[in-house]
Formats: C-alpha cells, sequence, structure tokens
C-alpha cells in the first residue's frame, strides 16, 4: 500500500497493519472492522464515520484525530494514544478502553457526549462495561445502561429510577434494596441477580415487555427456584436452563425431555422424578442430591442410567 496514497473510503478489515505511518491521511469511512493494528502513526489522522468494530489497536498513536461517529463497538485499545482525539458521537459500546488498559488522554479530547475529558471522567457511560462495578447507594436515576455489561455489578440501596436497562445483562447481580421504579428491563437477563427488598412499581417494564404487578413471581426471570415445592409437577420438555433448584423438592416430578442444562440441582430431591430424556449437561449435584431411585449422588453417578434407561 502507497503509503501517502489517499486512504479514504479503504477496506482494511481483518487486515494487520504494523509500523505504518498514516498521520494526517484522510480515512473517513474506511473500514477497519476486525484488523489489527500495531505501532500504526494515525496523528490527526481523519477515521470520522469509519467503521473499526473488533479492532484491536496496540501502541498506536490516535493523537489529535478525528474518530467523529467512528464505530468502536468492541474495539481494544492498548497504550494508546488519544490525547486530543475527537470522539464525539463515537460508540464505543463494549470497548476496551481506559487508563487500565495504557490508554492516554489530555483535557483536549473530546468524548462521545461532546464534553471534554477530565481525571474523573469514567469511561463506562460510554462503554457499557460495569463488569462487578460497585454502585451501591448511588443515585443514578435516569442514566442509560441499554446494552449494558452489569454481570455481578452491585446496585444495593442504589436508586435506579426511570433507568434504562433494556438488552442489559444483569447476570448474578446485586439488586437488593435497590429503587427500580420506573426501570425499563426489556430483554434484560436477570439470571441468578439478587432482587430482595427491590422496590418495584407499576412502571417497571419486566424483561418480557409487561409491567410489574404485586402479584409477579421475580423468579421467572431470576431462575432462583431454591426450596421450591414441585412435587408431582409437569415439567415435560420445559427449558430449565441455568435454574437454580437448591433444596427443591422435585419429587414424583415429570422432567421427561426437560433440558436441565447448567441447571443448579445441589440438594434437590428427585426421587421417583422421570428424567428420561432429559438434558443434563453441566448440571451442578451434591451429596445431598436424592436420585430417583432413592439413592444419593456421587462423583461416581452415572445419571445416563436415568436419562436413557
Amino acid at each position: 500500500m502507497n503509503e501517502s496514497a489517499k486512504a479514504q473510503g479503504l477496506n482494511l478489515s481483518g487486515k494487520d497493519l504494523r509500523n505504518v505511518d498514516l498521520s494526517g491521511e484522510d480515512m473517513s469511512n474506511s473500514i477497519l472492522s476486525g484488523s489489527r493494528l500495531w505501532r500504526v502513526n494515525l496523528s490527526g489522522a481523519n477515521l470520522s464515520h469509519s467503521n473499526g468494530l473488533k479492532a484491536r489497536f496496540r501502541r498506536v498513536n490516535l493523537s489529535n484525530s478525528d474518530l467523529r461517529n467512528a464505530n468502536l463497538r468492541n474495539a481494544r485499545f492498548y497504550s494508546v494514544n488519544l490525547e486530543g482525539a475527537n470522539l464525539k458521537g463515537a460508540n464505543l459500546t463494549g470497548a476496551r478502553i481506559g487508563h487500565s488498559v495504557g490508554a492516554r488522554f489530555s483535557k483536549n479530547t473530546i468524548l462521545p457526549d461532546g464534553n471534554q475529558w477530565t481525571a474523573n471522567t469514567d469511561l463506562r457511560q460510554f462503554t457499557k462495561l460495569w463488569i462487578y462495578a460497585d454502585l451501591s447507594g448511588q443515585d443514578l436515576s435516569g442514566m442509560d445502561f441499554t446494552n449494558a455489561e452489569l454481570r455481578s455489578a452491585k446496585f444495593q440501596a442504589a436508586n435506579l429510577a426511570e433507568n434504562d436497562m433494556s438488552n442489559a445483562n444483569l447476570r448474578k447481580a446485586n439488586l437488593s434494596g435497590a429503587n427500580v421504579c420506573g426501570v425499563n428491563f426489556t430483554n434484560a437477563d436477570l439470571r441468578l441477580a439478587n432482587l430482595s427488598r427491590t422496590l418495584f412499581d407499576e412502571s417497571t417494564t419486566l424483561p418480557d415487555c409487561r409491567k410489574w404487578d404485586p402479584t409477579t413471581d421475580l423468579r421467572h426471570f431470576t431462575k432462583l427456584w431454591s426450596h421450591i415445592d414441585w412435587t408431582g409437577k409437569s415439567l415435560r420438555g420445559v427449558n430449565l436452563q441455568y435454574v437454580r433448584l437448591t433444596y427443591a423438592n422435585l419429587t414424583g416430578a415429570d422432567l421427561y425431555c426437560a433440558d436441565l442444562s447448567y441447571a443448579g440441582l445441589k440438594s434437590a430431591n428427585l426421587t421417583d422424578a422421570d428424567l428420561t430424556c432429559a438434558k443434563l449437561y453441566y448440571a451442578e449435584f451434591s451429596r445431598g442430591t436424592i436420585l430417583p431411585d432413592g439413592s444419593k449422588w456421587t462423583r461416581d453417578t452415572d445419571m445416563r442410567q436415568f436419562t436413557h434407561p
């Protein structure tokens, strides 16, 4: 490639670029999706409206570059210089960017919301990567957590009123005591989330798009059915993936062809349960689990004797 050639609209999808000087080049509308850039000089380059989906930038100089409206979703920035870069309107959802991976900013760096970077800027508001974040007790009302990665995040006693959490991943998140009145949980993943003492109201939209009401059983979304009594219940062909059934009473339950993959069955009572054709991939058992024949589960138990008798 001629380094001095105009690169506007260039298709570099999936390509490796190493030790190239593209400073000041017009690369607007270029496709960089899945590309890997190593020690590339893009200082002052125009990358506006470019597609850098899942691109990897390592030791790249992007100082004073124009990244306006660029798609940098799920991109990775390692030891990248973004001093003076203009990221207004850029999509950084899922991007690994920040001081933890060696990215450098300056007060002249323009962020996706049009504001300038400061030492107090929390880039997670743009990357939406809040895994393990501790936001307990904070007033987060009105924040946009759409498509956010919130696995195992802590929101105990936080004010989340009127938040948009649609399509958010809230698996194993702790929302105990949080205010979620008016929150939009449409298509959110609440599996194994702690919703004890969480405050809902009729304006809260649930993952299935229905509104919360006092009769709502949130276990349909959290999959936490510990100690449930399903004696003799017909669960034939039901999808029970990831469901936690610790200490559940499943005596005589019809689980024919049920999908219990990754289910938690520690100390569950499966006496006389029908597990024929049931899927038990990576299901969790314990020595307290009572099997259909009345025996206790051990590490040597071959569950195929019950699923394929």
